[in-house]
């Protein structure tokens, strides 16, 4: 952060010479010497005009968009960072800032301290990596108040001499920054050019700038020209200084990679890689848009007939096209065989019949021409958009294959390509050099297999890995300090403790004891201390503020009471204590096996006995497929990616008739204003009858050297690799 701070700043300040030689003059023959010592100083006194309401349009300007956060939200999370959490208060960043002026810290140092402070705010809205950039482009756009420029101007200078602007060294800068106004000043170029020319090259190597300086004479090139192949110089530069190849490690890898039944949202990190959507949902908007397809939507005057229009020309990595009727055909393959994949294929389950989906297929949907069809409901689905988020399949290569045989040889529109799978070791993926839109910068990624999280983290310290995810919070400070990134992101998956989710457990049926198991855990502390205040913490509800159906009247509905969890086991019959069995996971999700150790331990206290099943990620994800985990308490990271307030397990019916049919009402109801009021009717209704313990949302927390480019994750853990 701190070296991409300098780069900024030195950018800042040469723009700010160029400009000023406009006004020493461009036209005689015989310039006047130029001091450019003085132009240098000049230019950081001119930087100490940036006030604190420059500040804030920055911040405003930065979270344009962002609907449900305001410029006062922004700020007062910027004041509260800078104000100190967890022991740090507003004196000890401005004596880091005011020691960094003075050569005892680094700006990577003071940078590190107001990271710590901002990643302990409490602010539901803003995520750890929103913040981050806030503060990063606060601390960048403007001058830190306090800060004379004099000192900012030691700072610079102290910097660029360490040789923190790139490959150039400080005299390289200053033959550049001389040689530019000499330029300027003999009226070979203007001084928007030089600007331009300037902050081109300083991120380039001095010999593709030299390089670049002699073809550009030698030719004789405008100035124009001269700035297009300095910025292709700085292009090349910047794509060498990335490693070709990559080792990403996990906790878990997907149980198989036939797109559209991969049962898990992590295994989206491998999956949105290799295969494009008809359509996607953005973060930003939570609106699920065209991606492949040109337009899906409702047609005129109809309620339940969707038309699809696919985007012309759309290739797979085998040279198939993406048309209407190879669509179609990939539909009814893949609801043929999917029994022998995972999860059956329930993509269009709101159009066919789940019971006959292959027989209801022609009537559901139908082939109007190349690039359209026409999809009708069964019934008014609230959920109707969810199935154009499907991953298209080559249909002659899914023909040939089959679907049980599609993990061996996966081929997708995504921007990489399938190489090879060594089951519970690795998947290699190649970079699709045929893929229409932005080249990732990544040439060759692997993505290894590796549960244990210290493992991964030693792995990343020894080089053998390149990107961990979920980073174990008492491991992030540290990997700070040595110079890795960090990115945390907040995601549509939580931490969900589901009781009795077959119907068939006579104890947990009772109604007193699942709320008993809830008062008797406290989860605020756990989720200080096990998740290190990543993520999201839930309130009896599946989703995060802002998501669908948010219910604020739940907040603190359970607040720590082993009190009240005994008096309540007594009421039902067991004051003297009650066994109960259960599963867990082991590395699927991010902390899962730490958080049920730490809540079965608190149910000890109260008097309940867990005998817990330790179950291996595969093996776990084949019971709950064939619904054989044992029927007491179990742990999943269930999904609201593409859903709303009323997810829960619960929803086959098994324990809870009743409450099915609440839900299959709402998906019914068309007016959005009218259907949130009844999800949070039915959100109320699940906290009311504990039908289970929402922990927090499972948070993204990747880990990587300080000579990747900044990778970040989306809230459903897609990996955002950037683009050459």
């Amino acid at each position: 952060m701190g070296h991409s701070f300098l780069k900024w700043r030195t950018l800042a300040l040469v723009a700010a010479i160029a400009a000023m030689v406009a006004v020493i003059g461009c036209g005689g023959d015989d310039p006047e010497p130029v001091d450019t010592a003085k132009l240098i100083q000049d230019a950081v006194n001119s930087a100490q005009a940036a006030s604190r309401a420059d500040i804030q349009s920055a911040v405003t300007e930065a979270m344009a968009g962002q609907e449900s956060i305001s410029a006062a939200d922004v700020e007062a999370a910027v004041n509260a960072a800078t104000a100190g959490q967890q022991g740090i208060t507003r004196a000890d960043v401005e004596a880091a800032v005011n020691a960094a002026t003075a050569g005892a810290l680094s700006a990577t140092d003071v940078q590190n301290i107001v990271n710590q402070s901002i990643r302990n705010l409490p602010a539901p809205e803003i995520d750890v990596n929103q913040l981050s950039s806030l503060v990063n482009r606060a601390v960048a756009d403007a001058v830190p108040e306090g800060i004379s420029a004099d000192q900012i101007s030691q700072i610079v200078q102290a910097q660029v001499s360490a040789g923190l602007t790139g490959t150039l060294t400080r005299g390289d800068i200053e033959d550049l920054v001389a040689a530019a106004v000499q330029d300027a000043v003999g009226d070979q170029l203007t001084a928007d050019q030089v600007t331009n020319i300037v902050n081109a090259s300083l991120v380039a190597t001095n010999e593709a700038i030299e390089e670049a300086a002699k073809s550009a004479e030698a030719a004789q090139m405008s100035a124009q020209d001269a700035v297009t192949m300095a910025e292709e110089a700085r292009e090349a530069s910047l794509t060498a200084a990335y490693p070709e190849s990559i080792t990403i490690a996990v906790g878990a890898l997907p149980a198989n990679l036939v797109a559209n039944v991969i049962p898990s949202l992590q295994s989206r990190i491998t999956s949105r890689l290799i295969y494009g959507q008809l359509a996607a949902l953005n973060d930003n908007t939570g609106k699920i848009e065209p991606e492949l397809a040109e337009s899906y939507g409702f047609l005129p005057d109809s309620a339940d007939t969707v038309e699809l229009k696919l985007k012309p020309g759309i290739k797979f990595h085998n040279g198939e096209s993406l048309d209407a009727q190879g669509l179609y055909k990939s539909f009814e393959l893949m609801m043929t065989e999917t029994a022998e994949i995972a999860w059956s294929f329930r993509v269009l389950d709101r159009y066919v019949d789940p019971d006959d989906r292959l027989g209801t297929l022609p009537e559901a949907v139908t082939v109007i021409d190349d690039l359209t069809l026409h999809f009708k409901l069964r019934q008014i689905d609230d959920t109707w958009a969810n199935a154009f988020t499907y991953m298209p399949l080559p249909p002659d290569h899914l023909e040939t294959v089959g679907p049980a045989g599609y993990s061996e040889a996966p081929i997708g529109t995504g921007p990489y390509k399938f190489v090879e799978w060594q089951r519970d070791n690795y998947i290699q993926l190649t970079r699709w050099d045929d893929y229409p839109g932005p080249k990732p910068v990544i040439k060759d990624i692997r993505i290894r297999h590796v549960p244990e999280a210290a493992v991964r983290v030693a792995g990343l310290k020894a080089g053998e890995f390149d990107i961990i995810t979920a980073t174990p919070p008492e491991n992030v400070p540290g990997l700070i300090a040595d110079g890795f990134q960090i990115f945390v992101g907040d995601s549509t998956q939580s931490m969900y403790i589901g009781f009795n989710i077959y119907g068939t457990n006579e104890l947990l049926s009772d109604v007193r004891i699942r709320q008993a198991l809830l008062y008797a855990v406290d989860m605020d502390a756990m989720y200080e201390t096990i998740a290190g205040g990543y993520g999201t913490r839930l309130q009896c509800q599946i989703v995060a503020p802002g998501g669908f159906g948010y219910n604020e009247e739940l907040v603190d509905r359970y607040a720590y009471d082993p009190d009240k969890a005994r008096e309540l086991l007594a009421e039902a019959g067991y004051a003297d204590g009650l066994t109960i069995p259960g599963s867990v996971t082991s590395a699927r999700y991010f902390r899962d096996r730490p958080l049920m150790d730490a809540i079965v331990s608190q149910w000890a206290q109260v008097g309940v006995s867990v005998d817990l099943d330790y179950l291996e990620s595969s093996e776990w994800l084949q019971q709950l497929i064939n619904a054989t985990l044992p029927d007491g308490v179990m742990n999943i990271g269930l999904n609201w990616y593409l859903a709303d307030n009323t997810t829960s397990m619960w929803g086959n019916g098994r324990a809870d008739p009743a409450f099915k049919e609440m839900v299959d009402a709402k998906a019914q109801i068309t007016d959005p204003v009218a259907r949130e009021a009844e999800v949070k009717k039915i959100s109320a209704y699940i906290c009311d009858n504990a039908q289970a313990l929402h922990a927090y949302t499972i948070p993204s927390v990747l880990s990587f050297g300080p000579s990747l480019p900044a990778i970040t994750a989306s809230k459903s853990f897609e990996l955002n690799i950037p683009s050459e």
